[in-house]
């Protein structure tokens, strides 16, 4: 019973988390941002989102695609989808979100998050904020472990900030 009950939990979450946005002829589309954390067999991870968003792979996906970017990801919502977490999706659409860079700094975002993933300790993670201190010449990239199946917001110490310094 609390497995079934859990799995629930589990979707409706994913059903509540991803965002939507409107097509031009008023189709409703599920979309979902986040970074690439891991590229395996063809397929991305991307991160839980901030929002309650579960971590998700995505197959049929550009190949030209690297860890550490950050995509809006429109999935095929006609094809199969595996509920195990992270669930596996096909992707309809992928898109690169633009890097804006007015700080004078060695290291892109991409970059900063690509050192930070190599530090976060767990396998399951929203990345929830990026963000350049130029008083401290670092990316500070802030990090929500996702456990049991859902963000832990009880306790401190599953959010942690890494900072990654200029080379």
């Amino acid at each position: 019973m609390r497995y079934i009950f859990s799995l629930g939990l589990i979707i409706l979450i994913a059903l509540i988390g991803a965002a939507c946005s409107q097509r031009e002829s008023g189709e409703q589309v599920d979309q979902v941002t986040g970074y690439i954390l891991d590229i395996r067999d063809q397929e991305i991870l991307l991160s839980a989102g901030p929002d309650g968003q579960p971590p998700m792979w995505f197959s049929n996906v550009p190949s030209s695609l690297e860890v550490g970017q950050k995509v809006t990801v429109i999935p095929d919502t006609q094809a199969p989808v595996a509920l195990e977490i992270p669930s596996h999706l096909l992707a309809k659409k992928v898109s690169v979100n633009a890097q804006a860079s007015v700080h004078s700094h060695r290291l892109t975002e991409q970059e900063a998050v690509q050192q930070a993933i190599r530090n976060v300790g767990s396998s399951y993670y929203a990345i929830e904020d990026v963000v350049y201190s130029s008083a401290d010449a670092a990316w500070h990239v802030r990090v929500r472990e996702w456990v049991n199946e859902v963000f832990n917001s009880e306790h401190d110490e599953v959010v942690k900030t890494i900072v990654v310094q200029e080379r």
